[in-house]
Parts: structure tokens; sequence; C-alpha cells
């Protein structure tokens, strides 16, 4: 699906044999500092994914949570389907996102974590979650932080399906993504894969797929960004910012942000 070995030189995110860092303490070290023990704990915990297919519920709605899903490759989302199955995403998880460490307290899920793109999955069980929480207090620091930030850019979502255009929602969630993929190491420039449907963009916005089609095309036409294939390029990023109104503070990437 999507080609992610675009990460490196510019935002410090490569080893030194070339290899992409691992996401998820690229993400948890722009939330809190982290020891060394605090690393290897994660790169344990995320060392072992497995290839999900595009389309594949993790986990669904009403289902008991059984652990933490962890996304280290391509993008999924959380999601609610009406009985018509009209579907609204509500999240996307890029690599380095995870669930909810404190979905243990919850009887049964109030929605659904499923993959747009083929993903590199990982599952932390509970007792490893709580071992994280109560014996790594800069690990459990960055997840509750990392959950704050969630619930901002649920605010910011909302806000654009109640109040923006559809040229500003367009443009907003695509300034987003490339703050959000950049601080793990997933961008190239001000370009990054987006391996989604413009079905999966019109869910997340409240917009028909044809209204995101011209969406994109007007965007296009306006040489604010350029989109081939499954790779989008923002030529014009302090454009992009200004129609969409895009303040990257509610994302609190602290020195990993591009504005």
């Amino acid at each position: 699906m999507q080609d992610n070995d675009t990460a490196g030189g510019e935002d410090g995110t490569s080893r030194p044999d070339g290899r992409a860092a691992n996401p998820l303490i690229l993400k948890l070290e722009s939330l809190a500092p982290l020891s060394a023990d605090d690393r290897a704990v994660l790169e344990r915990i995320s060392a072992k994914p497995h290839l999900v297919p595009a389309g594949t519920d993790l986990i669904g709605e009403g289902d008991k949570p059984d652990g933490v899903y962890l996304i280290l490759d391509g993008i999924a989302c959380r999601y609610k389907l009406r009985a018509s199955g009209a579907r609204q995403i509500m999240a996307y998880l890029v690599p380095g996102d995870c669930g909810d460490p404190d979905v243990a307290m919850l009887r049964a899920m109030d929605h659904a974590i499923g993959t747009l793109s083929d993903c590199q999955v990982g599952r932390i069980d509970l007792a490893t979650i709580r071992n994280l929480l109560e014996d790594h207090p800069q690990i459990a620091r960055a997840l509750r932080k990392a959950q704050l930030v969630d619930e901002a850019t649920l605010r910011e979502w909302l806000v654009n399906v109640g109040r923006r255009s559809a040229d500003e929602r367009i443009a907003h969630l695509l300034c987003e993504l490339l703050l959000r993929l950049r601080a793990v190491g997933r961008t190239a420039g001000d370009g990054y894969a987006l391996p989604i449907t413009q079905e999966d963009l019109a869910d997340t916005t409240g917009l028909t797929s044809v209204h995101v089609n011209r969406t994109l095309g007007t965007l296009k036409q306006c040489g604010l960004i350029e989109l081939s294939g499954r790779q989008l390029r923002i030529l014009d990023l302090a454009g992009l910012e200004a129609l969409a109104e895009f303040k990257p503070n509610y994302l609190h990437l602290g020195g990993r942000d591009a504005a």
C-alpha cells in the first residue's frame, strides 16, 4: 500500500542503519521525556506487529476490550455506523498511535476501530498496559497526554464538520496529517503517503465522495496541493493553512510541530 521509507534525515527520525525509528517512541517522546529503560520497554512491546489488510475491524462496537491496539504503519480509524450503514469516522490512528490505555474500564466498546489501509498492528495486553501505567511514570504521563491530544483533536473535527466549508475541512485535515506524520518521521518535505479513499475522506468530513472529489480538484487548481495516486504533496503550506485557519496548538507537538 503506502511507501513509508521516506522517513529520515530532515526530521532526525532515522536509525543509523537507515531504518525508520519506532513511531511509538517518537510520538511519546514528543509528549514527555523518556529514559533509556522506557524506550527499551516500548521497543519490546511493539517488536512483533502483524499485517492487517485494509477494511478490517480490529475491534467492533459492543466487543469487550481485550487489549490496546497499536498502529505501527498505515492508517486506521475510530468510527460508528448508523443502522443504514452510513459511517462516521471520528479519529485517525496513524503510526505511533494506540487505543485508550484505560480501555479496560469499559465493559464494551462504544465505537469500532478499523483499518483504512493495510496496517502493521500490535496488540498490547491489559496486564502490560497496567505495568506501563504503574511502573513507568513518564510513559504513563505521555499516554495520558496523548489522550488529551485525542480529545483536543476531536474538538477540532467537530468544528470542521459544524462550522468549516468543504474546502476548509479538507485543507484542515491535510494540514493536521502533515504535522502528525512529520512527528513520527513519515513525511518527505511537505508530502506524505495518503493511503485512504475519497469515501474515507467523505465519512471523515461529513461530505459526499463527489463533493470530496470536487474539493480536492479545487485545492489542486489553486496550486495548494498535488495528489498523485496515494501520495500527497502540499505545494503551498502557508496558503493551505491560511485557507483552513489552521492553528497546530491543539496537537501539542512541542518542538516537532511545523508551524
